[in-house]
């Protein structure tokens, strides 16, 4: 048996000789192999938890690192803050220009919030016109005057192609110190978000207990 594996190596040697193969060279292959391997896992994971439309995280994305961060908010007292915002009357704006028009709107929306938050803030796509947006250490009275900034900023967006096109947006802000559960933040955030569609549209509401 052991003579066999022997032959066996010999002549897989022999090959590898034959065709100019060094030790060297299969070890950068190899290595070449693992590298291609993690960079391509690393990319289906990052697609996993990103959404396709707006390159924002997605729901799921969203949700892994609310969870996280709302342990460390009860661990270390850390402030954090939930925004919802959803674009107002958008089916209209879908019946009225095309769902063409309403991609535009989501990609120029996005693209907006990802440049006026910081890196260790979160955006994300949770639903179809629907967006979320996790401030981290970020108290309430903090995180309404940095999403009043974002609502005008939206009201005053143009979009390519579409001269006529105008949006506004409504927020919810919801503190996470303020629930104890995911659950518990997200009804927050949706309540607030309800009473500002409630309150006309186009503004800020807190999430209130009463």
């Amino acid at each position: 048996m052991e003579s066999e594996k022997a032959s066996r190596r010999a002549m897989e040697k022999n090959d590898e000789e034959r065709h100019g193969i060094s030790e060297e060279e299969k070890e950068d292959y190899t290595d070449e192999r693992t590298a291609y391997g993690t960079k391509y896992r690393k990319e289906l994971e990052a697609q996993i938890v990103t959404d396709e439309l707006t390159g924002t995280a997605n729901l799921l994305g969203f949700t892994n690192r609310l969870e996280q961060f709302m342990g460390l908010t009860r661990r270390e007292k850390i402030p954090a803050s939930l925004v919802y915002l959803d674009i107002d009357h958008f089916k209209k704006v879908n019946d009225t220009f095309g769902h063409a028009a309403g991609d535009v709107v989501l990609k120029e929306v996005g693209a907006l919030l990802t440049r006026s938050v910081r890196e260790v803030d979160v955006i994300a796509r949770i639903g179809g016109e629907e967006i979320a947006i996790l401030l981290e250490g970020t108290k309430t009275e903090q995180a309404r005057e940095k999403v009043e900034k974002l609502r005008e900023e939206i009201q005053t967006l143009t979009f390519k192609n579409y001269p006529d096109l105008k949006v506004t947006a409504s927020f919810g802000i919801a503190p996470l110190n303020g629930a104890k559960t995911l659950e518990d933040i997200r009804a927050h955030a949706d309540k607030a978000l309800y009473n500002a569609k409630n309150s006309g549209r186009n503004n800020v509401k807190v999430y209130s207990a009463q």
